[in-house]
């Protein structure tokens, strides 16, 4: 997960990036504001603002659609770890929410978040299970 969060507010066109993007086969696409970049392969969804700098980037876990999970997430961290076993590594999160049964999307067993002074690290909890669902990396500036 390093390598994604050092992509966090680097432009589309800086070196760095496009040597990630050259590694994997993605989808491109751009609407009014916004450009998408998809590794469906692997979970991967990286956006970024019309200026092309990278803001936000999703890595989603099977139960979220991933073919393939992508990997290094944080040592002592992947896709089955449970809420405690985030918290036991990561420490006491910036934001936490609760479980919700009527959300837009579907329902989730919770989220935690963890920020620092460059980026923030939101973590969404299977309902069926508590482990790790979709992790978020972003901005702090972008961050909701």
């Amino acid at each position: 997960m390093e390598k994604l969060l050092k992509l966090i507010d680097k432009h589309l066109e800086d070196s760095e990036v496009v040597r990630f993007l050259n590694d994997y086969s993605l989808q491109f696409e751009h609407d009014d504001d916004e450009y998408y970049i998809s590794f469906t392969d692997i979970g991967l969804e990286i956006i970024a603002d019309d200026d092309k700098r990278i803001n936000t980037v999703f890595i989603s876990s099977l139960s979220k659609g991933a073919i393939k999970e992508y990997s290094p997430i944080i040592k002592g961290v992947n896709f089955r770890s449970s809420r405690a076993e985030v918290r036991n590594v990561m420490g006491i999160p910036t934001k936490s929410g609760n479980p919700l049964a009527d959300t837009i999307l579907e329902p989730t067993a919770g989220y935690d978040r963890y920020d620092n002074e460059q980026y923030a690290i939101h973590f969404e909890y299977n309902s069926e299970n508590s482990t790790i669902s979709l992790i978020t990396l972003m901005s702090v500036n972008d961050a909701p």
